[in-house]
């Protein structure tokens, strides 16, 4: 595990995805960047004591249980963020990560622009890093600030093609 693994994973454990009412932590994309530039664990270390400042810690479960019947039922709100972290872990635990993503990238996509799309830019940061983790709290993340645009209702037509036939990220 790299350094700045156990720096997202630290920070995961303590604090929200958003903060300050709707505005993300862009905390482990951060990380991920300063990795690939070359920086130091010291300077890691720096930026992750500065920007934690600013965050606000994960707040409790309601007790909700998502599954896969349920869990779109509460799309776009961020108070069940513990509730999608949790059904997230599970689900990739048990159908494994390009599973979980054939099933819930569909009907995520609809709500891609809320939280400035940065579920969908945190999902890329997790894939490009390689963490697991990461994953399922950038999928948790897209879930909690779902906004959904209502594209076809603007089209006027049902897409031809399903998600894995316009892209291919697996």
């Amino acid at each position: 595990m790299s350094y700045t693994t156990e720096l997202i994973h630290r920070s995961n454990q303590k604090y929200s995805s958003q903060y300050g009412g709707t505005l993300a932590n862009h905390l482990p994309m951060a990380l991920v960047a300063l990795e690939q530039m070359g920086a130091k664990p010291e300077h890691l270390d720096r930026f992750y004591a500065r920007y934690c400042k600013k965050l606000s810690p994960i707040e409790s479960s309601l007790g909700l249980v998502f599954d896969e019947n349920s869990w779109h039922k509460y799309l776009g709100q961020d108070k069940y963020h513990i509730e999608y972290l949790d059904y997230f872990s599970k689900a990739i635990a048990t159908d494994g990560v390009k599973l979980v993503m054939n099933k819930h990238l569909p009907i995520l996509f609809r709500g891609v622009g809320g939280g400035a799309f940065h579920g969908l830019i945190r999902l890329a940061y997790a894939f490009d890093s390689s963490n697991e983790e990461e994953i399922i709290a950038a999928l948790s993340y897209w879930a909690v600030s779902y906004l959904d645009l209502q594209a076809d209702q603007y089209r006027g037509e049902k897409p031809t093609k399903s998600l894995g036939q316009m892209i291919d990220i697996l």
